[in-house]
């Protein structure tokens, strides 16, 4: 099983980063957790670890996490000391830029290249 916990669902991926994740077996969309600012680092460390119970029960052979860096980085870390692999996406970002008049948009489009361990 590869678990994704992001905010981008899997159904929403290029076919691409699909069949990559699908290496591991099936794909399992856990939402990313709002993290709220006024959480103490020990209440983040407490909220990862029941994140971690969870995910630990479902068996994962890779987990995809990406989201708030120190919620990020306690999942990770405990995910890692379970001796379960934790990835991040990596993409090329091409951006274009349309000037019209005194406006200015930017469109930036992502292409997954791969899975990276942490």
């Amino acid at each position: 099983m590869f678990i994704n916990l992001t905010n981008h669902p899997s159904d929403k991926w290029s076919d691409k980063q699909r069949q990559s994740a699908e290496e591991y077996g099936e794909i399992y969309d856990i939402k990313f957790p709002d993290i709220d600012s006024k959480m103490s680092s020990e209440q983040v460390k407490e909220f990862a670890a029941e994140y971690v119970d969870e995910i630990v029960k479902r068996n994962p052979k890779c987990v995809l996490c990406q989201g708030e860096v120190t919620f990020s980085y306690q999942v990770i870390s405990l995910l890692k000391q379970k001796g379960i692999k934790t990835v991040a996406a990596c993409s090329e970002r091409h951006t274009s830029e349309m000037v019209a008049g005194d406006v200015t948009s930017r469109v930036s489009l992502f292409e997954f290249v791969q899975f990276r361990e942490y």
